[in-house]
């Protein structure tokens, strides 16, 4: 191979990867910027934290997806309103849904690494998120139970069930349209 052939791959490679890198860039601000959003959709209350979180953890690597699970927690915990409903601060961290907040990394490791283990389609996907949630709930529920015993668990497992299975399907919609949009071989 020429020389000059070597430096146009090697500079279409580094050009890839820095258009990869500015892609997962503005979905990690995006989803930052969206995840302490809530939703009331009748009775039904949608936080987007877990849209947002697990639908960028799935355009990332799995390491990049665990990084992204802490960063939100530091940011979170340094003050930034980034956690649901715009709360902040290292309370949060230690209160009764701490559970759910310190899951975070482990879960969006979890789901990058679930979508890559099979070729993914939307059906694939949805599975993905509708773990991702359940997995969520065991330190969630365990952390909230220990904080509030007297919490009625099952009335909010019961209330939180629809929003988890709306944004199981919602996510894989994202994750689809962003991938079209800035086509998959971005995402490698």
């Amino acid at each position: 191979m020429s020389r000059i052939s070597q430096e146009s791959t090697a500079s279409s490679v580094k050009q890839d990867t820095e258009i990869s890198l500015k892609v997962k860039l503005l979905v990690v601000v995006f989803a930052i910027s969206l995840a302490p959003f809530s939703l009331d959709i009748g009775i039904i209350p949608v936080t987007l934290q877990t849209l947002m979180l697990f639908t960028t953890a799935v355009i990332l690597s799995p390491i990049e997806a665990l990084s992204f699970g802490f960063i939100y927690l530091l940011l979170g915990a340094l003050g930034f309103p980034v956690f649901a409903e715009f709360s902040s601060g290292f309370e949060k961290l230690i209160g009764p849904t701490a559970g759910f907040l310190w899951a975070f990394p482990i879960i969006c490791l979890f789901i990058s690494w679930d979508v890559r283990k099979r070729t993914s389609s939307f059906l694939r996907l949805i599975s993905s998120f509708l773990k991702a949630h359940v997995l969520l709930l065991i330190p969630g529920f365990g952390i909230l139970f220990l904080a509030l015993p007297e919490a009625d668990l099952l009335n909010i497992l019961i209330s939180l069930l629809p929003g988890l299975v709306i944004k199981s399907i919602l996510g894989p919609v994202l994750v689809i349209g962003i991938k079209r949009l800035f086509t998959s071989k971005y995402f490698r």
